[in-house]
């Protein structure tokens, strides 16, 4: 036991180390954590001021997300500067991933701590993983919630909290888990013997309350009469097919290319853990490969739209592993496996330091300033590391929780 609490707390530590080593952000975490910012700034009755409005970006995002971590943040905020603010908020967000796959570990392992422990270093040693979930884009701050619940739906125990969960999360957050949630409800009705008027008014109902929460909170901020961001993106990026304007990718991208890129030494120990009878194994697979099968269908790919369902082929490659580790030749093996893929952790980390010019920029001229200036941030800088929260002497109000270094030397502006 002793051994698994300390591989858990070993994967906590690589999440915050690149939290501490990369504290800056790019484009596309940029809304929810420019969110983050303002509502801690201006509270949610001054929407007028918040940075959204003038640089909306391709499609509205909801702002259910932000407003959960905000409240997470709040001691954070309290007792940091307005820098620090913005490194607490991603070492929140990031503890939020960690003890959702710890509680996935606990709950479907809760004997086998040699399963748990290789989890916990499976998932420590992948730099994807440990990088992106402290990350504040809509698939970093669905990951906690969606880990939950798919624990949930594999066990089976509080199976209908699980779809719930799962549905409420793709209906505000990321409407991708649709293809995760297709699956866990069929897998609910059919093994778990759930009957299925039941499990089908779940859905129903979750979906629907939670649509009409998220065009009740958006709307307002978004200051529109009707809005479901979700909505909005399904038709941009998938019925008008705009995401191609991003890249497209051939349908086996994800088999081939990013899953064992992201997995790494996990994928061939998932395959081996696939051999493995035990009690989540049959729903795990279903899980991993509906959701592989639908995404593939979508001609634009990144690897973050797959985020959900590494967890769970660590917990297959956990099994694998258990098993390779019996023989003498097997640990070795493992050995080189793990060992690899910590170097390439460490190699990801360190090349990501230097990703973010605008960010470091920024900090430099914090350092130099000798006398009041105007910034202007122009989009290069923007989308390399610069945020709100690094405007240390910005004018904040005064009731802000984002604190402000007096005197108000520099005002940064937009794009």
């Amino acid at each position: 036991m002793a051994l698994t609490r300390l591989a858990a707390l070993v994967l906590l530590g690589m999440m915050w180390a690149q939290v501490c080593f990369v504290p800056y952000t790019k484009v596309e975490e940029s809304f929810s954590l420019q969110a983050v910012h303002d509502i801690l700034t201006h509270g949610v009755m001054r929407r007028d001021q918040y940075d959204h409005l003038s640089f909306p970006g391709a499609v509205p995002r909801s702002f259910i997300g932000a407003l959960l971590l905000s409240v997470a943040s709040l001691p954070a905020a309290l007792c940091a500067t307005s820098a620090g603010v913005q490194l607490g908020v991603r070492l929140v967000l990031g503890t939020c991933a960690w003890a959702a796959m710890v509680h996935m570990a606990c709950l479907l392992c809760p004997k086998a701590s040699r399963v748990r422990a290789l989890f916990y270093v499976l998932c420590a040693i992948q730099y994807h993983l440990t990088f992106w979930t402290s990350r504040t884009t809509p698939n970093g701050l669905a990951f906690p919630l969606a880990t939950v619940a798919l624990t949930h739906v594999v066990h089976g125990r509080h199976a209908y909290k699980g779809l719930a969960l799962l549905a409420a999360t793709a209906m505000m957050l990321r409407l991708e888990l649709v293809c995760l949630a297709v699956p866990a409800y069929l897998w609910t009705w059919w093994h778990h013997q759930r009957r299925f008027v039941y499990v089908f008014m779940t859905g129903a109902v979750t979906c629907a309350g939670s649509i009409a929460l998220s065009v009740l909170v958006d709307s307002y901020f978004w200051r529109k009469r009707f809005l479901w961001p979700e909505g909005h993106a399904v038709i941009f990026n998938v019925i008008e097919g705009r995401s191609a304007e991003w890249g497209v990718s051939p349908p086996w991208t994800y088999v081939v290319r990013d899953l064992p890129r992201i997995l790494f030494a996990a994928f061939p120990l998932a395959l081996l853990g696939c051999t493995r009878r035990s009690s989540f194994r049959s729903p795990l697979v279903l899980l991993i490969c509906t959701h592989v099968g639908l995404m593939s269908f979508l001609a634009h790919k990144e690897w973050r739209f797959l985020v959900y369902i590494v967890p769970l082929c660590n917990m297959l490659a956990a099994q694998g592993a258990s098993m390779l580790i019996r023989t003498y030749l097997g640990r070795w093996l493992m050995l080189g496996l793990v060992g690899t893929s910590a170097a390439l952790w460490i190699l990801g980390t360190h090349v990501s330091i230097y990703n973010y010019p605008g960010g470091e920029a920024l900090r430099i001229l914090h350092t130099q300033m000798q006398e009041a200036q105007v910034v202007h941030i122009d989009t290069l800088a923007a989308m390399t590391g610069v945020s709100l929260f690094q405007s240390i002497h910005l004018a904040r109000p005064a009731h802000s929780l984002v604190p402000s270094q007096a005197p108000v030397w520099m005002i940064v502006h937009g794009l």
